[in-house]
């Protein structure tokens, strides 16, 4: 199992970072690899997301769930193949009413040892990438200046 997290501060409310992350419909947008994003189903405050992410020569079709706990967390959980456990972990935490503090923890583990060898690739997609570019959505979005945020921790 391969295992990334990374944390910054950046120019917004939490509320509003919440919204961007939980927003997953429009990450085909703004996100590259991943090409189709559909709600299949909504039940409070939890989402079954069928998903579709291109690298070229693979595509990888699966379907997760989303509980969504407004503003603070955003989970996301799948165990269907190719995946034997995929967890995306977002934590959104104020600090004051134009900044927060946005922590991603993704763990991956592939059904198939070929996919295994290549999951650092869609580690480093999913951290440090997806981090850039929710913060150019971000001030796409609401016209904020985005200096550039602080970047708190990596592992």
């Amino acid at each position: 199992m391969k295992r990334r997290a990374e944390q910054h501060r950046l120019p917004y409310p939490a509320e509003h970072m919440f919204d961007l992350a939980a927003d997953v419909e429009r990450y085909p947008e703004f996100l590259p690899h991943w090409s189709v994003v559909t709600i299949r189903a909504r039940e409070g405050d939890r989402l079954i997301v069928d998903q579709e992410l291109d690298f070229g020569i693979q595509r990888l079709r699966f379907t997760s769930q989303a509980s969504l706990q407004r503003p603070q967390r955003l989970q996301i959980r799948s165990s269907q193949p190719p995946f034997r456990t995929l967890l995306i972990d977002w934590r959104f935490r104020s600090l004051g009413e134009a900044a927060c503090l946005v922590s991603l923890a993704v763990e991956v583990d592939m059904r198939s040892l070929l996919l295994e060898a290549a999951a650092g690739q869609l580690m480093r997609l999913m951290t440090g990438d997806i981090f850039l570019r929710f913060r150019r959505r971000a001030h796409a979005l609401s016209g904020v200046r985005d200096l550039t945020p602080e970047r708190i921790g990596r592992q």
